[in-house]
């Protein structure tokens, strides 16, 4: 059977006992609990802390609708026959003028973003912004010119003054007056808010301009919801969410005024040239009407008779087709030299040939692009130079088109003078005076037909200059409020429980796995087949015999177990003898033996207790017991055996056989023939007989009294036998150099849990049947040896523990 057992492979054996298993840490964990509550509630206290002394982050937004709100504009303005002027805005190109630095520094400016007020508090620095006392300003040098940061403190000294802490100097002044520091001239106004309960001190930082805007732009995001929509939305995070919400809206606002700017630059370009045309034009037609008040008088004038309607008549739809087109040429000049001398681009709706006007609206948008760029980069960047190269190509291709519709013109016009002249010809018989008056006449009404229609197109671009609106319409603005988005208070609570619970179970998985002591079952079956009778608890007392007649304790408990255990070893009438022995000393066998003894004893059974560790006794010193005759004595035959069997005070059943003087010769005395006979005489004698031995792992006596004995108990102590001097009782066990080994965990504590996870709970219940065992109840464990696998009666409770463990 033993052969059978030893032939084993050693993992058959160890599967499902991996060095950490969830029932190793489950019943760990119903040991160390406490250790666990504690760490949860310190992690989640510290989340609390960090929750309540970190400065939230808020998220506000607000979305705009892009070319929305134009839309009925331009069908009113399309129904008085006038062109809208409005053209396509690329998403992106708004998306980065919102993000600009220039458009934000206009908002710093209107909100005076570029000061803090900080206040200081017990552990933290407070920033305040709406539910601030008072506003610092500065007014010289510019806020553009303050390339320094300033830093000052401002008491309150009353409702009406306050004190300046400036550059080591306190100065007392009023609210409301300019006051010269080391940030230039500055105004402090009182906001009305000031209360007893205010704080004693402020701090107010001052940064430059540019560097507060870049900041804020760092703070900014602009994102399209979607790209089948023109919707964009513009998002901010701050410390302060009405501040976000303000600067959100702020900026809108800006950007709104910037595009209505960009709008009207057109229309003020059209209209300074339409007043300047008007000019020359009123000049001309004042002199042409100078002129025929002097023809009238030098002539004396009164009437001029129509002698010739006919003729005039003709003559005059000729001269009309003339002044129109006269009329367009002269327009076609006045924007050929504004273009050439880049006064501006006019307007598309003074002329009317298509292909002018295309070019005028391309050149137009081109300029638009451009200012636009120029708000976010320079001359020298490479997109503006090529816009600026197409422009000076669209500005040609304007000059040129106005130069082709001149040619045609003139050709129209010179085919028309032709056609005048026939009626001129046929109107010689007019008189001479008669035929200058009409010269004078035509040039006159040419003259006012041009005033007119310049009159009225300046009128049209008014009207276009004031009906212009932004490109975006706000659809949801931006409100302060919320919840912080950061820290987020039950991510942090969660994380702060995960880490509670971690933490020692981190302690407990690193203690368990670089441990090299012997902790747990988990350890031993890892490293030998040999059985696991029983455990033995840790044993706080000072006393070398816990089990005495009325015992009740956990302890005592444990050793009536594992003496249970032992009778079904110890099967046969003749199976007597019990053999100790360990690893190394301070594993407690002389404890086990002296207490297993003690057990038999108390039961009604006659046992004799052998002090068999001749090098290093210790039981007949820990009973009181006399040591100078013993075994050693009656080896070498200076006594009889009843010389050397004592009774002790523990019970009347209990004998000690003491070692004797320690022999110089340990091993060979063991090996004389008198020790069989002693052992004979022994079985005769008595009914159980515990022999505690010298270690296996130091010396070989353990194995010269193995002969000697029926079963053999091997101590293994928690916490103090190393791993891998497991593999010393394996190597008795697989070899068969023992009887009926097994081993016994000695000073198992409960408190090492934490530490090690033996993981060992509290009850008790027992059973038999195959690998028998019995549970003592007090958390401690006793697991089947191994033996008697023929045994089939398996009682309803071990049936119902195994189905347990299973």
């Amino acid at each position: 059977m033993e052969e059978n057992l030893s032939a084993k492979p050693l993992e058959k054996q160890e599967t499902g006992e991996g060095t950490i298993t969830f029932k190793w840490f489950f019943s760990t964990l119903l040991g160390v609990w406490p250790w666990f509550l504690i760490s949860v509630i310190v992690a989640l206290s510290i989340g609390q802390l960090y929750l309540r002394y970190t400065t939230p982050i808020y998220s506000t937004s607000a979305e705009i609708i892009l070319n929305d709100a134009r839309k009925s504009d331009a069908i009113m303005l399309e129904g008085l026959g006038l062109n809208s002027g409005s053209a396509k805005v690329s998403m992106d190109n708004e998306m980065r003028l919102l993000r600009s630095k220039t458009m934000m520094k206009t908002v710093v400016k209107e909100l005076n973003l570029n000061v803090r007020y900080l206040v200081a508090g017990r552990l933290k620095t407070a920033e305040l912004y709406g539910d601030r006392p008072f506003d610092f300003h500065v007014l010289q040098p510019e806020p553009d010119s303050v390339m320094d940061y300033f830093s000052c403190n401002i008491e309150f000294a009353g409702k009406n003054h306050y004190i300046l802490s400036d550059a080591g100097k306190r100065t007392k002044h009023r609210f409301g007056d300019t006051i010269i520091c080391s940030a230039g001239q500055v105004l402090v106004t009182s906001r009305g808010r000031v209360s007893d309960d205010q704080f004693d001190k402020y701090q107010v930082l001052v940064s430059p301009i540019i560097d507060a805007a870049a900041k804020y732009v760092g703070s900014l995001h602009v994102s399209m919801p979607s790209k089948n929509t023109s919707t964009i939305t513009i998002g901010m995070v701050d410390e302060i969410a009405l501040r976000g919400a303000d600067v959100v809206n702020k900026l809108i606002e800006v950007y709104v005024n910037e595009t209505i700017n960009d709008k009207n630059r057109v229309a003020n370009n059209t209209i300074a040239f339409i007043e300047d045309r008007l000019r020359d034009v009123s000049g001309d037609l004042s002199g042409i009407e100078g002129e025929i008040e002097g023809f009238k008088r030098s002539n004396e004038l009164i009437d001029i008779n129509n002698e010739a309607d006919y003729l005039f008549n003709s003559s005059n739809l000729k001269e009309s087709m003339i002044q129109e087109k006269y009329i367009e040429l002269e327009m076609l000049k006045g924007v050929e030299k504004n273009i050439s001398d880049r006064k501006g681009v006019p307007g598309s709706t003074i002329v009317s040939d298509p292909t002018v006007m295309h070019y005028l609206d391309k050149l137009n948008a081109m300029e638009l692009e451009k200012a636009r760029m120029l708000q976010t980069t320079t001359e020298s960047n490479p997109a503006v130079k090529s816009l600026t190269v197409q422009m000076e190509s669209a500005r040609a291709s304007v000059i040129g088109s106005i130069a082709a519709k001149r040619k045609q013109l003139e050709l129209t016009i010179s085919e028309y003078e032709k056609q005048r002249n026939n009626i001129s010809y046929k109107m010689r018989g007019v008189p001479g005076k008669e035929r200058v008056f009409l010269e004078y006449s035509r040039q006159q009404a040419i003259k006012q037909d041009l005033y007119l229609f310049l009159l009225k197109k300046r009128e049209e671009t008014a009207i276009t200059r004031t009906t212009n609106v932004a490109n975006a319409r706000v659809i949801d603005p931006a409100r302060p409020g919320g919840w912080p988005i950061s820290p987020n208070r039950s991510k942090i609570m969660m994380i702060a429980f995960f880490c509670g619970l971690m933490v020692p179970g981190l302690l407990l998985y690193l203690r368990r796995v670089t441990n090299t002591r012997v902790i747990s079952k988990i350890d031993i079956a890892k490293n030998t087949h040999t059985p696991v009778l029983g455990e033995i608890g840790h044993y706080d007392e000072h006393q070398t015999v816990a089990v005495k007649t009325n015992s009740r304790s956990p302890l005592a408990e444990q050793f009536r177990v594992l003496r249970t255990n032992l009778q079904f070893l110890l099967t046969s009438k003749s199976d007597k003898v019990i053999l100790l022995t360990s690893t190394m000393s301070g594993e407690g066998k002389s404890f086990i033996a002296v207490n297993l003894a003690s057990t038999f004893a108390i039961s009604g059974k006659k046992v004799l207790l052998m002090e068999m560790d001749l090098r290093k006794p210790k039981i007949s010193s820990n009973l009181g017991i006399d040591n100078s005759i013993g075994f050693s004595s009656y080896v070498i035959g200076k006594a009889n055996i009843d010389d050397i069997i004592r009774p002790t005070e523990v019970s009347d059943n209990l004998y000690v056989m003491p070692s004797g003087p320690i022999p110089p010769n340990p091993a060979e005395l063991i090996m004389m023939s008198r020790v069989d006979e002693l052992f004979g005489e022994l079985r005769e004698r008595f009914d159980y007989i515990v022999i505690d031995t010298a270690p296996l792992g130091l010396v070989t006596d353990a194995q010269l009294l193995g002969k000697h004995a029926d079963a053999t108990l091997y101590v293994v102590r928690q916490a103090y036998t190393f791993k891998h001097q497991i593999q010393i009782p394996h190597e008795a066990y697989t070899k068969n150099k023992l009887p009926k080994m097994s081993i016994i965990v000695n000073d198992v504590k409960m408190n090492l849990g934490f530490l090690y996870g033996y993981g060992y709970g509290y009850g008790y219940g027992y059973g038999y049947g195959y690998g028998y065992g019995y549970g003592n109840g007090y958390g401690y464990g006793v697991y089947g040896n191994g033996y008697f696998q023929e045994e089939k009666k398996v009682s309803g409770i071990k049936r119902v523990l195994q189905k347990i463990k299973r």
